[in-house]
């Protein structure tokens, strides 16, 4: 922190989000703190900052080879309202053999080398945002009569967080599927 003239500032980059704050008159004691008397958006004791921009949480880290992707994402105004990108230009920040993006999805053709680093860029109402993205080996492919063992992974979350007696069952051609199923499941699946 700068002191100039008994005038402290400080840089900080922040991404685009909404932050608290507060400041200390004793760095040794947090009861000191007190909310920023010029910024009227407060939550108690802590002053409130929106940082507007384009936030790109909802794009992958990592994409397979031989894919398609949707590209995703929110905008953040200075009011702290969120909205989905609808409109956004997205482009490659290099250009890459092998990748490109049409209608808002990235594409990875199959030649693409695993480990390769790309780089979404999204340009919304005046803002400009990125994101790094690994290409992945693509997922091997069954041969007929063959099986190709993959992992899928389900995120389910309830309103009111009760999971009690809730399962998942698999059925047809897997691996192995599932026994005892409950009357609920065989009227919906059978």
């Amino acid at each position: 922190m700068e002191n100039k003239d008994g005038i402290y500032t400080t840089k900080v980059a922040l991404n685009p989000g909404t932050y608290e704050y507060s400041f200390l008159t004793d760095i040794t004691n947090t009861s000191t703190s007190f909310a920023d008397p010029l910024n009227p958006a407060k939550d108690g004791e802590k002053s409130i900052l929106h940082v507007p921009g384009i936030i790109l949480e909802q794009l992958p880290e990592a994409v397979e080879a031989n894919s398609k992707s949707i590209l995703e994402g929110e905008f953040l105004n200075e009011n702290a309202k969120t909205t989905s990108l609808n409109g956004a230009k997205w482009t490659l920040k290099e250009k890459r053999s092998g990748v490109k993006i049409i209608d808002n999805a990235l594409i990875v053709d199959e030649n693409v080398d695993p480990d390769e680093k790309i780089t979404v860029q999204a340009t919304y109402d005046g803002y400009i945002s990125q994101k790094e993205i690994t290409v992945q080996p693509a997922t091997e492919q069954a041969k007929p009569g063959e099986q190709v063992t993959q992992t899928i992974r389900i995120h389910y979350e309830r309103e009111d967080q009760n999971y009690d007696e809730w399962n998942i069952w698999v059925w047809d051609d897997v691996a192995a599927p599932s026994e005892g199923w409950p009357d609920e499941a065989k009227r919906c699946w059978h």
